[in-house]
């Protein structure tokens, strides 16, 4: 019989071969044996949050916390939960418990750059992963995210000095290539004949993992689609999007529900069949008030959000999950306690939060900008905590909407499982326009319209409209928006750097005999 020593040995192997299900299996056996086994509880933990099982993951680290309170690397791990669930204020407390327990932890200091990398603070960022690096941490994923850092602050040379130096590191990374790709796609890098047979080669090898070989699928789709190679390019996305799929529904066992997004437009659209009633609530006159961009995703949010945060009235809070969560968690208490959707104590209670937890980001600024593209399903929510909500709504052709979304890979796994298929992208982009035609029709809200392709070829005249629309007084800077000293942190990051271009217009029609099927569920009358 097996003893509980090498039951957890053959766990840890399995793990480190990528066999989830073994390893989980394994560390569940050990405990079963040894309850108190906190390294099992931890890398049980590990495991549910590699598979995608955030809640799981969070208990069993914190079960193996408890019963070794001065383990820096259990502390360590947990971060990288918390992050994961969005809770990085928290993550900012534990990953500095693991630094005070070692303050030499090469993998603490660079969860603490990472981090602080995802709560915007790019320069801060580089000085921790620096000093993983110099505590002997992987140069090559050090200098990958110190070059993401760079990035978002616009410093390209930088960054393409340091990706680099990732690869002097470890020049298989199919990371950095899709990285370096996204400067291909603005003219700012471009591939030589060695990094392309190596590219090739990566995605033909079968012991790549599948969702490295994906990143590397879309390099090379980028570097195609500038050349001009546009059946090639799109042979390589498709590739992408199956791979990452696998990837998402096999290893991390994501569950995906592909009608999901129809039943919750539905769900919206039957809880708002009329304006609901407003929150009276005053606030405090140093809370901001927010201006919420909203949109599908690759709609243009990013490049608006960037015109609108170069104004000195307005500062930009990114894309807050807060108003999401503040709605599931209602919802769930109301189907507890089986109470009313919508009640003035809790109107003015979550308005309040949502302000606060602006302020707590964006200081004194009068207008802090939610670049959550998605708030367009809580717009029935937010006219009613915030009747006199300032809400942007950007537009862009559904061709090129649908097209972008399939040509970019999402972190988030359900986003990305939405965007993987273009018939499934097509048919959510129908519920999409319903849910904002039933907006439309029912919210006293002042909705704004941006549309992307009026607002590249005119920008001056749309811009200036947008301004008055919000009420705001003309900036010259909103105009010269891509001069400013700022951080970026989306998928447009790199473009939104730039003056305005009119190169992403008409995307689609390079795509035309792959896309019919789409143009026409996107066509088809009401």
């Amino acid at each position: 019989m097996a003893t509980v020593e090498t039951v957890l040995e053959r766990g840890i192997q399995s793990h480190l071969q990528g066999n989830l299900a073994t390893a989980t299996q394994c560390y569940s056996a050990v405990l079963q044996s040894d309850p108190s086994n906190a390294g099992a509880w931890h890398l049980a933990g590990v495991a549910a949050h590699q598979c995608g099982r955030s809640r799981d993951a969070l208990n069993y680290i914190q079960r193996a916390i408890e019963l070794d309170p001065r383990n820096a690397e259990f502390y360590s791990n947990l971060t990288s939960v918390l992050r994961s669930r969005g809770h990085h204020d928290t993550a900012l407390e534990v990953v500095e418990k693991a630094l005070q327990i070692d303050p030499q932890m090469p993998a603490a200091w660079y969860q603490h750059g990472s981090l602080l990398l995802d709560l915007n603070r790019p320069q801060p960022a580089i000085e921790s992963l620096l000093l993983a690096l110099e505590h002997g941490h992987a140069a090559a994923s050090v200098w990958n995210n110190i070059a993401l850092a760079q990035q978002y602050q616009g410093n390209v040379a930088s960054a393409l000095e340091s990706l680099g130096k990732s690869l002097q590191a470890d020049a298989r990374q199919p990371q950095v290539y899709y990285r370096l790709a996204q400067f291909v796609a603005t003219g700012q890098y471009k591939f030589d004949d060695e990094q392309r047979q190596l590219m090739r080669a990566m995605v033909n090898d079968a012991s790549t993992p599948m969702h490295e070989r994906a990143r590397v699928h879309s390099a090379l789709a980028i570097d195609c689609e500038r050349t001009g190679k546009y059946d090639a390019a799109f042979e390589h996305y498709r590739e992408a999007n199956e791979r990452y799929r696998a990837y998402l529904t096999q290893a991390r066992r994501i569950e995906f529900d592909s009608t999901a997004f129809q039943r919750e437009v539905d769900l919206l659209i039957g809880q708002f069949p009329v304006a609901p009633i407003a929150n009276a609530t005053t606030f405090s006159a140093d809370l901001p008030c927010p201006i919420f961009i909203v949109g599908m995703p690759r709609s243009g949010t990013t490049l608006v959000a960037q015109i609108l945060r170069a104004h000195p009235d307005v500062q930009s809070a990114g894309e807050m999950t807060v108003m999401a969560d503040l709605i599931a968690e209602r919802q769930v208490e109301c189907r507890e306690t089986e109470t009313e959707l919508i009640q003035p104590t809790w109107l003015a209670t979550a308005a309040e939060r949502y302000l606060i937890a602006l302020k707590a980001i964006c200081g004194s600024s009068p207008y802090v900008i939610d670049k959550m593209p998605a708030n367009f399903k809580y717009l029935g929510f937010i006219a009613a905590m915030f009747p006199n909500a300032k809400v942007v709504h950007c537009l862009r052709d559904p061709r090129d909407v649908c097209l972008s979304a399939y040509f970019q890979l999402f972190d988030a796994g359900r986003l990305q499982l939405e965007s993987s298929d273009l018939t499934l992208l097509a048919h959510n982009y129908r519920h999409y326009q319903r849910m904002m035609n039933h907006w439309k029709h029912v919210l006293p809200t002042n909705i704004y319209d941006v549309t992307y392709e009026q607002l590249v070829s005119a920008p001056k005249d749309e811009i200036r409209q947008l301004l008055s629309g919000l009420e705001l007084a003309w900036s010259d800077r909103c105009l010269n928006f891509h001069k400013g000293a700022f951080s970026v942190r989306t998928a447009s990051s790199l473009q939104v750097r730039q003056p305005l271009y009119q190169s992403s217009v008409g995307r689609s029609k390079h795509y035309e005999s792959q896309i019919s099927e789409l143009v026409e569920i996107l066509s088809a009358p009401e």
